[in-house]
This record gives structure tokens, C-alpha cells and sequence, in this order.
């Protein structure tokens, strides 16, 4: 007790003193934090490498939306990056803004049991060293990121996993426009998604335009990170927690952490590279709309071209329509708890009302249902009780959703290999096992998401469910903001 009543009294003196030196208590107290939960881990960090080459930017480049760069200077960086697990397909959890390696571990532990599973803290955010000063974290370059994660090799020279261009991702919040992002530039790579309450582009906008008062409190949700940033930076955020906050393993956020996991998860979330990586990714929100917009669009004429190609041939046609595929198992799980924006409008102090606050979750519930326009066998599960932060409250029913695609593509890479078994021992095609019609193929992975998610979504303890009701207004504001 009394070594945390000196720490304190440290950081408020320190805080109170000249910046220069409060920032240099700071780091010396986050070191110190580093090594007193042993990370990161050996052979976590992982050194990004091209996936092919030139077309790789570090991310000092000057971009267009279009992805195009007009510099490269290419740096070596770091991404910290955590492999669970064995088998294919590889699972790749993108967190929401502000969610580290250690936030996403339950999910990650449960996936790691049936799969290999990859969890990784974009450039800032936990572990992973900052991107290089007026690097712009976009989708565009989270993207960039991911793919030289992917082609990455540790200490051991090992890779992520035996099958990289057999992916599964699992968007969370705003990660989720990462895993459709990541999609649309490399559709051949991606063969399953699941989207976490995901945002979508344009919601923001939409959110915007039904109040004045709304549209401005949006607009200052990244100057609100920015103060954040700034206080963990000469240490005064990490002196209100340390005097205000309850113990990381009562927070809702951890209920089904360990003590010692919610410990680190809640000291990550403090420091001063991890805060200013979240401003930064909020600054760069409407850049990641347009960028997705864009990428999506360019997606749909290439398949408006395929489909209208009369004179390339029917074998040309058969290989764009797979660069993209329609078929592609997706799962999409929304919130059922309507308390997302329930923070929004305390903050407005009786400015936007219950009829405004239904109208956000109205648009949010048709963006979701929209998601599934992106593939003809996609499941959408509203969880019943639940928040938005569906990794923190429900992590066996996002597990569970993991699960249903994964199965899909492994039932689906099993008749495969009977079909071509049976051709190859010359008894034709007709005594392979038929595959499903697509219409017959999407009801039935439906009907089975749908169960299996509701199942484990009630089965998994309404412990966390109580605990996340008693905080859902102190922290749907921030769920607003990062989602």
C-alpha cells in the first residue's frame, strides 16, 4: 500500500513539475509496468517484410484513396503479433479502436482449440511500436500492415501459419471495415469473415445528419482522443486511474480475464503510445470510410465487367468470378442490448432525445442486416442481451460464429477432395458426393449459425451479462466513438 501511495504521489509531483519531466516519469513507470507483467513476450514482436515486393509501403508514403502511393520509403518496422493454436483455415481477429492483443485473448484462447488463431496490435496500439511520424492509420494502411504481418517470419524463421491465403477474419467494431477492406484487395486470400457489430461506412454520416447537437459531439470525439492522449502523456491518466478507477478484474471488460491478464490489459491501455494510436485512428475514420467506399466500388464494376464479358470466354469469366466470391461463408452478430448511444445522448444534457438515440440504433441494425448483401451465404445474429462489445460480454458466442465458418470451409475443402478422388481413379464425376445447391447451401448454414451462436450466447454465463447492464451508459459513449 504504501509503495502505491509513494508511485502516486510520484506521478502528481511529476505532473505538477516541469512536462519534460513528468513525460520522463511516465515512461520510466510504463517500463517498469513491461517488466513487471514480462512483456512482451520472446519472439512477439514480428519485423514486417513485403508480401511481393514493391508494392509494400511502410507507411511514410503520401496516399490517394485509391491506394496508390506517390513515395516509398521503405523502414523497418515491428507489428507485436500473438499465434495460438494449429490447423487451417487461420483465423485473424482485427480488434475495434483501443483493443490490444490482450483485450481479444479469451476469444482468441477459445478459436485457438478448433484453429490456428492470430491476434495482433496495429501500429501503436499494446506492444506494437508506432507507425513513423505523420503516418496516416487508415484502413488503407492497416491493410498494408496486415498483409506484411502475414508474410512475416519470427525469431525462428517460422511464418503465422501453414495457410495464409486460407483466411478467416473476425472484424470487431471498427476492425470490421479492416476485414472487408482486406477482402476487397485480396479476395483470393480471404475465405471466410465473421463482423462483430461492425461499423460500416457511411453510418457515421447518417448518425450525423439526424441532430445538430449529435453532429456535433461526433465531431469531437477525435479531439476528445486527443486530450486522452495528452494526459497519459505527461501522466495524469494513469494518476486518475490509479485513484478513481476500480481494480481492472471488476471492470465488465474483463469479466472473463484473469486478474493478471485484466492487470496488463488495463496498463496497456494507459500508455502513451497506445492512446496516441487511437487518436490517430479516429482522425483518420472518415479517411477509412472513403477508402472503403472506394475499394468496394472498384469491386462491384470488376464484377459488373465479368458478368457482361460475353467475348472473353466462359473459362476467363469462371476465374474473375473467383477472384470474388459471392459464396464466401460470413456471419455478421449485432448487439441486442440498445444501449450503444445511450452515453451520447447523457453528454448532450437533454439536447438529443430517446427518439434520436433510437433513430442511431435503427440505422446501425440496417447497416448490419446490410453486411450480408456481401455474400449469398451469410448468416446475420442479433445476440440477445448483449453490447457492443461482443468480445468482452459474449466470447464463446463469437467463438461460436468462428466455429460455423470454419466447419463450412472445411466440409467444403473435404468434398473437394472426394470429388477429385474420384475423377482421379476413373469413376467419374457422377460417383462423387454432390455439392448443394447455393440456395439449399446458405439456408442450411444459416439455420445452423443461427443455433449454434444462440446456444453458446446463452450458455456462456449471465455473469458477464449482469455486469456489462450495471456499466452500459458509463461506456456507450466510448463504444460510440470506437466503434
Amino acid at each position: 500500500m504504501l509503495r502505491r501511495v509513494t508511485v502516486g504521489l510520484g506521478l502528481g509531483l511529476a505532473a505538477a513539475g516541469p512536462l519534460g519531466g513528468a513525460e520522463l516519469v511516465t515512461s520510466k513507470l510504463e517500463d517498469r509496468d513491461l517488466q513487471r507483467f514480462g512483456l512482451p513476450q520472446p519472439g512477439t514482436l514480428r519485423e514486417l517484410s513485403s508480401p511481393g515486393g514493391s508494392d509494400w509501403v511502410s507507411g511514410t508514403s503520401s496516399r490517394g484513396v485509391d491506394g496508390g502511393s506517390d513515395q516509398h520509403q521503405h523502414q523497418q518496422r515491428q507489428l507485436h503479433c500473438v499465434v495460438r493454436g494449429a490447423g487451417s483455415p487461420v483465423v485473424v481477429i482485427a480488434g475495434s479502436s483501443g483493443q490490444t492483443v490482450l483485450h481479444t485473448s479469451v476469444l482468441q484462447e477459445r478459436i485457438a482449440r478448433f484453429t490456428t488463431c492470430v491476434a495482433y496490435d496495429r501500429a501503436g496500439l499494446g506492444l506494437s511500436p508506432p507507425a513513423p511520424p505523420g503516418t496516416v492509420l487508415s484502413v488503407r494502411q492497416q491493410v498494408d500492415d496486415l498483409r506484411a504481418l502475414l508474410a512475416s517470419k519470427d525469431l525462428k524463421g517460422r511464418f503465422i501459419g501453414q495457410d495464409v491465403d486460407n483466411l478467416v477474419l473476425v472484424g470487431c467494431g471498427s476492425g470490421g471495415q479492416l476485414a472487408r477492406a482486406f477482402r476487397a484487395t485480396r479476395p483470393s486470400q480471404v475465405s471466410g469473415l465473421v463482423l462483430a457489430d461492425a461499423m460500416v461506412e457511411g453510418v457515421r454520416e447518417k448518425h450525423a445528419n439526424l441532430h445538430p447537437a449529435l453532429r456535433s459531439q461526433l465531431q469531437g470525439l477525435a479531439a476528445n482522443s486527443d486530450t486522452m492522449a495528452l494526459l497519459a502523456r505527461f501522466g495524469v491518466l494513469r494518476l486518475i486511474s490509479w485513484l478513481v478507477a476500480p481494480a481492472a478484474s471488476t471492470q465488465p471488460q474483463f469479466a472473463h480475464h484473469s486478474s493478471a491478464d485484466a492487470a496488463a490489459a488495463h496498463m496497456l491501455s494507459l500508455r502513451v503510445g497506445h492512446r496516441a494510436a487511437v487518436a490517430a485512428e479516429q482522425h483518420a475514420a472518415a479517411a477509412s470510410d472513403a477508402e472503403l467506399d472506394k475499394m468496394l466500388r472498384a469491386v462491384k464494376k470488376a464484377r459488373g465487367r465479368s458478368s457482361s464479358n460475353n467475348g472473353g470466354g466462359v473459362q476467363q469469366r469462371e476465374e474473375e468470378e473467383e477472384e470474388w466470391d459471392m459464396a464466401l461463408p460470413l456471419v455478421t452478430l449485432s448487439h441486442g442490448k440498445r444501449t450503444m448511444f445511450d452515453g451520447l445522448q447523457k453528454a448532450s444534457n437533454g439536447k438529443i432525445s430517446t427518439d434520436v438515440v433510437e433513430a442511431m440504433e435503427d440505422i446501425w441494425d440496417a447497416a448490419q442486416k446490410f453486411l450480408c448483401t456481401e455474400s449469398s451465404c451469410a448468416a446475420h445474429v442479433v445476440l440477445p442481451g448483449c453490447g457492443h462489445d461482443m468480445v468482452a460480454e459474449q466470447p464463446d458466442a463469437v467463438a461460436a460464429a468462428v466455429r460455423v465458418v470454419v466447419e463450412e470451409l472445411q466440409e467444403g475443402m473435404a468434398g473437394e477432395r472426394r470429388r477429385r478422388h474420384g475423377n482421379n481413379i476413373g469413376k467419374g464425376a457422377g460417383n462423387a458426393a454432390p455439392c448443394p445447391l447455393p440456395a439449399r447451401r446458405a439456408e442450411r448454414f444459416q439455420e445452423k449459425a443461427r443455433k449454434e451462436i444462440l446456444v453458446s450466447c446463452h450458455s456462456s454465463g449471465s455473469s458477464s451479462s449482469s455486469s456489462s447492464s450495471s456499466s452500459s451508459s458509463s461506456s456507450s459513449s466510448e463504444a460510440a466513438a470506437t466503434a
